[in-house]
Order: structure tokens, then C-alpha cells, then sequence
């Protein structure tokens, strides 16, 4: 380890690294008061084509650790440290490699098309004679059912889950049918019980969500119901 001047270096460094390309702390291994901090000034040069500094000291003979710090925080030296040998009338020159730049990450964006379910069309029949049916219905009717013809590009017909509301009590409405395929096409169908209906003007709410598991879209349509007493007025078949 560094002594008390050089083993703070990265503490004691904003006097040294202006101008200078590294700052080098040298440690006499076995003498821990015996220690130096040299900038390390930035050549007008460059060294087969790198920018380079280079630091001669005079020093009594002895085994020394080398450290050197960059002020660029992105350049670091190979190694955490140097070990080298002075000897008596003799140079040891070290070659310290500093590598500068970060490792980048990446970003991938992953853009995925998901698709709503919808109601592409509202259906009547009569539920017995499969005769066809509209919105207006009489009050001593054969009960008509109603049916939604449903698509969904991602999501089979049989995942989607619908829901039928009247916030009013008094359209009586049941014999819920999930989806289902039928001639190519998917529908869900419910049952207005007209003789359990009072005459009156309705508004059936139909929810359609995909399978939750995957998506959690949804769709809606509000369509009228009209029970009408038809010894009063003919019904608009």
C-alpha cells in the first residue's frame, strides 16, 4: 500500500491533473515514508500514433509499486499496480498502458401489434323458429335472441369473454352463450325473455375482453331494446 502522500491519490489529485495526461504514485514497497506523486505531462507527440507522457525519477535503489491515474474516468491502467526493481546504476523502465473508453450497452426495442376485439355486427332471431328479429320486440313475443358477431386478429374466438348489461331491472335478459365459431364466424348471443319484460325503452351494454393472460383490451357497444305492447302498436318487422 501507498504511505500517507501517495496512498491518497485519488483524494490529493486536483493540483496534478490539469495538463497532465496520468498521474504516477510510486511506493517504496519496504519503506512506506518513501513515496512520490509525479504528473506526468501530456507530450506534444504522439508514440506510434498514441498520445503518451514519460517520467524519468531519480530514486535510491529498492523494489517500488506503481500506480497510475488518469483524470479521464474513462481511461484506467491495465493493471491495478506495477511492481518494479532500481537497481544501482541502472534505468528499469516500465511501459504502463492506459485504456480509455467504455464498453457500451444496448437498447432493443421491441414494437409489438396487438389487436382489440370488436363487434363487427348485431344479430336477431327468434329463438325457436330462427326466424329473423330486430330491436323491437313484442311483449308476448317467442323470446329473440340476441347475438354479436365478434373479431379479434390475436385471440382465439373461444379466449374472448363477453358481458351483457342493462342497468335496468326490468329487460330480462339471460341464456348467455360464450363465444363460439359458427359458420366461420364468431359470435356470443344472449336472450331477451320479453314475456318476463316490461314495455319500455332499454339500453344493452355488451363487453367484449380478450383473453387476460396475454392482453386486457376491451370493447364495448350500447345498442336500444324496445318492448312494445303490439295490440297497441304494430311491431316494424
Amino acid at each position: 500500500m501507498f504511505g500517507e502522500e501517495a496512498g491518497n491519490v485519488h483524494l490529493a489529485l486536483d493540483g496534478y491533473l490539469d495538463g497532465n495526461l496520468a498521474v504516477i504514485a510510486i511506493q517504496n514497497v519496504f519503506d512506506r515514508d518513501e513515496s512520490y506523486l509525479i504528473d506526468c505531462k501530456k507530450k506534444d507527440h504522439k508514440l506510434n500514433g498514441s498520445t503518451f507522457c514519460d517520467e524519468l525519477v531519480v530514486l535510491p535503489p529498492g523494489v517500488y509499486e506503481v500506480r497510475v491515474q488518469s483524470p479521464d474516468p474513462d481511461c484506467e491502467s491495465e493493471k491495478d499496480h506495477y511492481k518494479a526493481l532500481v537497481e544501482p546504476k541502472k534505468t528499469t523502465e516500465i511501459k504502463v498502458k492506459l485504456v480509455c473508453g467504455e464498453d457500451n450497452g444496448a437498447l432493443d426495442t421491441i414494437v409489438k401489434e396487438d389487436h382489440r376485439p370488436t363487434i363487427k355486427d348485431i344479430k336477431f332471431w327468434f329463438e325457436y323458429t330462427y326466424e329473423p328479429a330486430n330491436k323491437f320486440i313484442c311483449k308476448d313475443d317467442t323470446n329473440v335472441v340476441i347475438a354479436a358477431v365478434l373479431s379479434d386478429e390475436d385471440t382465439r374466438c373461444e379466449d374472448l369473454e363477453v358481458e351483457w348489461q342493462s342497468r335496468n331491472p326490468y329487460l330480462s335478459i339471460g341464456h348467455f352463450m360464450p363465444p363460439y365459431k359458427v359458420e366461420g364466424k364468431c359470435i356470443a348471443t344472449a336472450t331477451v325473455d320479453a314475456y318476463y319484460s316490461y314495455v319500455g325503452d332499454y339500453w344493452l351494454t355488451i363487453h367484449v375482453r380478450d383473453d387476460g393472460a396475454y392482453d386486457q383490451h376491451t370493447s364495448k357497444l350500447s345498442i336500444p331494446i324496445h318492448i312494445i305492447d303490439c295490440d297497441d302498436y304494430p311491431a316494424p318487422y
